[in-house]
């Protein structure tokens, strides 16, 4: 049940403010003489103010506190809820401003210093987390049940001859036995595995629309089309590949061992872009894995016992580290580079693009009997052996205490047990989703200035809305799509859509050629996680890294193309918390004990949340 749902809760709920405000010391405060403010009409503006802050009304919040202000000046609560209001809107510069402004009057309220702090420690891990600087992890590293996590029938069984490369794009999975001429793939999650045989296939490549190209062994390039269950020749390749990837819309990078070299190719055209220049080294090129992260593409070299990594868009930037025989490698989500050497060692290797350096790497998995080839689902690595009977996972997990970002909103009041209980939605946001559902959940509150244990209710699967997409300056036609070319015009628009659809929104789709400074990129980001939204970008041009780790921050990913389903979040996102009550549970007048604060913890992952509460008028 919603506080201000019903006119007469609003109405003894304005009573209690106003009898609290006309309590507060004026002489202390404000000075010796309070001018005159019209009082009844500004608590009117901010009760209804803090029932939009409930119902995540941003925008009605914001006015209605202005309008509160003009008509009371000295109404400092208007700063605490404002900077409430304001950081769930991402702005959290402003956010900390206002409840500067709220100390300045209450210098020995004991919540607002936490908040504030908070506050900071969020802009902070939000604007290095989006600068591309590494992000500092720990693995952990377990042998599986291939069948189980691969979801194989009961009678199926890879029994690959000769392994080539294994991927996950979307929902899609495909594993290419090289030497048994099969392709084993899955379209959906909820597909059972299909084979499809093909004459020694090496790799599979994202085309278009849903398309898959097959890289053949000698150099034939087959397509499974949309909805089919057959191959089609597409065109022949220059040389023999070992590898392929999708760079963006239109263009992939295929590598060639034999051939010792990397191309660009037009999609579906297979028009040669041109090709790619490396370091010279001291024995024969032999590009044996690719993998592109955005605008940066790595490139193992076996023979030469190195890995490179070059930008796309900038010819001069790359850089080069040693590791022994790479033998496949895959980006993290996090943009940290996991590498396959021919020992069966996987090695992880944090990347600064800023300084374009490799730091030292870190063996995370010592021994992958017979591993040959690596890849992510979701955010979890998988090697598989060359035989396809035996399958490791990789899950990354913060280094320290790291930023889960928790959301409050609906309060009520609710008897569960003949005892009567907080009870409140929670949307849980941030990186690190595999390693949190695989944690217990601990719930602890404060209010009242009372320790209160908690329990969180994961919630019940439910269909989620439509993708709110963006599009450009010359958008194709896509029903429902919104035209927003820059930054600043696509958060005015959101802003909007969120207050129309009344919060209901649960995706968003940016295109990655939108121009985004990291500012409206913060602020896109700090919304987001505030409401437990996901940003999905479309790889229209080459993703930045601010958009990439933008995506991995929420959720999201950069999609296959606009047409691309996506998937529901891992675990579980959103529930309900609720926190016994008190047997006196007459709430105080003060801000600092009428706020309740709600502390979520995952492992290592924790956040705060508060909320005003006052649970006798309910």
């Amino acid at each position: 049940m919603n506080l201000f749902f019903i006119n007469k809760r609003t109405a003894k709920l304005l009573s209690f403010l106003v009898l609290f405000l006309l309590s507060l010391p004026s002489t202390a405060l404000f000075g010796s003489t309070l001018p005159f403010a019209r009082r009844e009409d500004a608590e009117r503006f901010f009760g209804r103010a803090y029932e939009h802050f409930l119902s995540r009304n941003y925008s009605d919040a914001i006015t209605d506190l202005d309008q509160a202000l003009k008509l009371n000046t000295y109404l400092v609560d208007y700063y605490l809820l404002k900077s409430l209001v304001l950081n769930r809107m991402g702005q959290a510069d402003n956010a900390a401003k206002s409840l500067k402004y709220f100390l300045e009057v209450r210098p020995k309220d004991l919540h607002a210093p936490r908040i504030l702090e908070r506050f900071q420690e969020e802009k902070i891990f939000v604007r290095n987390f989006l600068s591309g600087d590494p992000i500092a992890t720990r693995c952990i590293p377990s042998k599986k049940d291939l069948k189980t996590v691969l979801g194989l029938g009961l009678l199926q069984n890879l029994n690959a001859q000769g392994l080539g490369k294994g991927g996950e794009s979307g929902e899609s999975l495909f594993i290419a036995d090289t030497l048994g001429g099969t392709l084993w793939f899955r379209r959906t999650e909820k597909d059972s595995f299909m084979t499809l045989p093909a004459p020694s296939p090496v790799a599979v490549v994202p085309g278009t629309e849903g398309d898959w190209l097959v890289l053949l062994e000698k150099g034939a390039i087959h397509v499974l089309r949309k909805g089919e269950k057959t191959l089609s020749p597409l065109g022949t390749l220059p040389f023999h590949p070992s590898d392929g990837v999708k760079v963006k819309d239109g263009l992939i990078a295929v590598s060639s061992a034999a051939g010792r070299k990397v191309l660009l190719f037009s999609c579906p055209g297979l028009k040669n872009e041109g090709g790619l220049s490396f370091p010279t080294q001291e024995k024969p090129f032999e590009p044996t894995a690719l993998s592109v992260y955005g605008e940066w593409i790595a490139v193992a070299d076996r023979n030469n016992d190195t890995v490179h990594v070059l930008s796309l868009t900038e010819k001069d930037a790359v850089f080069s580290f040693s590791v022994r025989a790479p033998r496949d490698i895959a980006w993290s989500p996090l943009g940290t580079l996991f590498v396959l050497s021919d020992p069966g060692t996987i090695s992880k290797f944090p990347i600064s693009f800023k300084e374009k350096k490799a730091f030292e790497g870190e063996t995370v998995l010592e021994k992958a009997d017979n591993g040959w080839t690596i890849f992510f689902r979701k955010d979890i690595l998988t090697c598989i052996d060359i035989s396809g009977t035996a399958l490791w996972e990789i899950i990354e997990a913060p280094e320290k205490a790291g930023a889960v970002f928790l959301s409050l909103e609906t309060p009520s009041v609710s008897r569960v047990d003949q005892k009567e209980h907080f009870s409140m939605s929670a949307r849980i946001n941030g990186p690190f989703s595999s390693y949190m559902e695989r944690n217990r959940t601990v719930v602890t509150a404060v209010w009242n200035e009372r320790l209160l244990p908690g329990t969180f209710l994961p919630g019940k699967k439910e269909s989620r809305s439509e993708p709110l997409i963006f599009l450009g300056e010359n958008p194709p036609e896509v029903p429902g799509a919104l035209k927003a070319p820059t930054g600043k015009l696509l958060l005015s628009i959101l802003q909007e859509e969120w207050e129309k659809r009344k919060g209901k929104i649960d995706d968003i789709i940016i295109p990655s050629s939108t121009p985004i400074s990291l500012t409206e990129m913060e602020i896109l980001a700090g919304f987001a996680l505030s409401n437990g939204l996901r940003i999905f970008f479309l790889p229209d041009s080459f993703s930045t890294l601010p958009q990439l780790r933008a995506a991995c921050l929420t959720g999201g990913h950069v999609l296959l193309s606009i047409n691309e389903s996506i998937k529901e979040p891992v675990g579980s996102s959103r529930g309900t918390i609720r926190i016994p009550l008190p047997a006196d549970e007459t709430s105080s007048g003060f801000p600092s004990r009428s706020t309740l604060s709600v502390y979520f913890d995952r492992g290592l992952m924790s956040e705060k949340d508060w909320i005003p509460f006052w649970p006798d008028l309910l």
